[in-house]
Order: structure tokens, then sequence, then C-alpha cells
């Protein structure tokens, strides 16, 4: 393993301006989008969280958590989430539930992001799409553990914590410090995965450069499959008309880079393996349900989509959604495997 790293770090220095040019433009994507829009909620979130009665109902305490995902977006949700189990521990079906239900993106990045791009109809259009993506993946995942389990939803802890009698300048205070941290890991982790993508990128350039000028688009999907705040404006820049399903597909699944912000706050309580399931289910839902709606409102970009999208090796991947099942049966089988190891609930 540790030769990989080597290797690693030997492609990094080796294509230093390159990195550096993606950790600055994954900087100022941070600046003007993510902090804005994450920070604000981390803060609001901290204070709830300290201050919510512990007597609090379960269904309020759920409702709650999906409006304040729908809100702030994840992984400030996935954080929130850990702050609410810690107060009144949930089953495991209703914390898997809340973690796919509220696993979105942020609003803010759907209406002022992507709507300078697409316009504020059409973003609409992707975060309703991706709202209801994750709502269905949530209802998922109560049906799937209902099958396996019946009694699971049924059980949870007795014990809860104590309400903080803290004065507010205190939580508040503590709430701002605590947020501060989890925003340099978001960068973090947003930085390494714009990093890999740019080197691949590269890489495939230098080493082919023919393939990867007539196959842009395709670069720009694994841009965003990598880190989706940078790679979702690639998306839409590649194509000469973004296809919006596969957009919307896209911003659910958030990439490996929201990924590993959610694992970073979720303590170690959901397999990592299995919530990268969870999150390809939820992207290939909401880009299902998005062409559904494209389908059913006479906005069908079909012809569009196909025509501008080069092949990859002889093979249309971008086709209609309706036509690609296959995929999402086999990722409902793994959601369905019964994940071993003391980090899966």
């Amino acid at each position: 393993m540790s030769g990989i790293w080597l290797i690693l770090t030997g492609v990094l220095l080796l294509f230093s301006t390159e990195s550096m040019q993606a950790a600055n433009q994954t900087a100022q994507v941070f600046a003007s989008c993510v902090l804005p829009a994450l920070f604000p909620m981390m803060v609001l979130g901290s204070l709830l969280g300290d201050s919510m009665p512990s007597s609090a109902s379960r269904t309020g305490n759920v409702l709650f958590q999906i409006l304040f995902g729908f809100c702030a977006g994840s992984p400030a949700a996935a954080r929130q989430l850990t702050v609410l189990d810690h107060r009144q521990p949930l089953p495991p079906a209703i914390y898997r539930f809340l973690l796919c239900a509220s696993g979105v993106m942020s609003t803010m990045f759907f209406t002022g992001t992507l709507a300078s791009k697409l316009g504020s109809r059409t973003a609409w259009l992707l975060l309703i799409s991706h709202w209801l993506g994750a709502l269905a993946t949530g209802c998922l995942s109560l049906f799937l553990s209902h099958m396996r389990k019946p009694a699971a939803l049924h059980t949870a802890a007795p014990q809860t914590l104590a309400r903080d009698h803290r004065c507010f300048s205190t939580l508040l205070t503590t709430a701002i410090e605590k947020a501060a941290h989890a925003q340099l890991s978001i960068l973090g982790a947003m930085m390494i995965f714009s990093i890999i993508a740019t080197l691949f990128r590269t890489l495939l350039t230098r080493l082919f450069p023919a393939w990867a000028s007539a196959h842009g688009p395709w670069l720009a999907v694994v841009w965003a499959l990598m880190e989706i705040g940078g790679g979702a404006l690639a998306v839409i820049d590649a194509f000469s008309a973004p296809p919006l399903w596969l957009l919307c597909a896209l911003c659910s699944f958030g990439g490996l880079s929201i990924w590993l912000q959610n694992l970073l706050f979720l303590d170690g309580k959901q397999h990592p393996a299995k919530l990268l399931v969870w999150r390809l289910l939820h992207g290939m839902l909401s880009g299902l349900i998005c062409s559904l709606i494209l389908h059913w409102s006479g906005m069908a970009v079909w012809a569009e989509t196909v025509s501008t999208v080069p092949p990859l090796s002889g093979v249309h991947l971008l086709a209609p959604i309706h036509a690609n099942l296959l995929p999402l049966s086999v990722l409902l089988i793994l959601a369905a495997h019964p994940w071993r190891g003391p980090s899966s609930p």
C-alpha cells in the first residue's frame, strides 16, 4: 500500500502546477458557494442540538432532521443527525432513513450556483427531483429494513441526554468553533478529490490527447463523480446541451467528496461501502424522477442529449435512463445486503 502512496506523491509533484490550480479553484468554489451556505447552518444546527429538549417526540425529531437537511444540505445534515442520535439514540432503520432522506445538497447550490448557469426554472426542477429522490431513497431503506428485520423499526434505546443549560454566549462560541473545524474538513475533502480528478484528466490529456479532446464531456463527468462543486459546473460547460437528468443524478450522488464528508461526521456508525451504495441509489432515483418529470411535462431532451454526447467505445452510455434499470437493480441488491462490521447500524 505504501508503494501506491509513493506513486501518487510522485504524480502530484510531477504535475504540481495543475494540482495547485485545482486547489485554488476548489478554494474559490468553497469560499463563494459552500462556506456561505453551510457555515451558518452548522452553527444553527449546533445551537438547536444543544438546546433541544430531550423530551421531544421522535416524530418531531424526524421532521426536523428532514427539513434541516433540505435547508442546510449535506454534510451539515449528517452532522446534525449525529447530534440527534447522541441525544436520543435512534433505531437503526430510522437512523438509516434519516441518513438517506436528509442527505441532500444545499438548496443554495441549486438556486444560486446552478441557477446562474441554467436559469431559475431549471434549477428548481433539479432541486425538486433531488428532494424527491432523497425521500424515495429513505422510504426504500425503510422497506428493505422491514423486509430484513421487521422489529428494527420498533426498537429504541431509552436513554437520553440532559438538556444543555450553558449561557447563550458559551453555546454560540462553542457552535462557531465546531463549525469552523468542520468547514476545514469539508475543504480538505473537496481539495483532495478535485486534485485527483485534475491529475486523472491531465494524465489522459498527456497520454491520449486526441481521445481526451474528443471526450471532454466524459472527463467532466468523472470530475463530478469525484467532486461535485466544480464538477457540476464543468459538466454544464462541457455539454452543448447538458442532459438535465444526468446533472441531477450527479448532484444527488454528490461525488466521492460528499461521501467522505458524510463519513467524517457519522462517528463510524455507517459502513462506508453501504453509505456509498445509498448515495448511488439516491443519484439514480433522482435522475429517474427528473427524466420522468421532463417527459411528462413535454420538456424531453433525449434527442439533444444523445446527439451532443460523444459515444464511449461505440456505445451511447447516456441513453434514456428508463432503459438503464440494471445498475439500479444491482444497487438495490447491495443495499439489502446485511453488511457486517461494528460500523454498520
